[in-house]
């Protein structure tokens, strides 16, 4: 038996350009984009980023 793999390259260069858009949008607002790799922080580690991004930013609101 033989199987055609399906070819996934298309999908994941149309999927890399709506992420692409949506960062370049979201910069465009004035937010700041950091892309972090899946598994790459832990739970308490995402947890203390958002926190020092909150006090980051409302020391500039100040």
């Amino acid at each position: 038996m033989i199987l055609k793999m399906p070819d996934i390259s298309k999908q994941a260069r149309v999927a890399v350009s709506q992420f692409r858009d949506l960062m370049n949008r979201l910069e465009g607002d004035g937010y700041q984009v950091v892309v972090i790799p899946r598994n790459r922080m832990s739970p308490e580690d995402i947890k203390a980023f958002c926190d020092r991004i909150a006090v980051e930013a409302s020391l500039a609101a100040a």
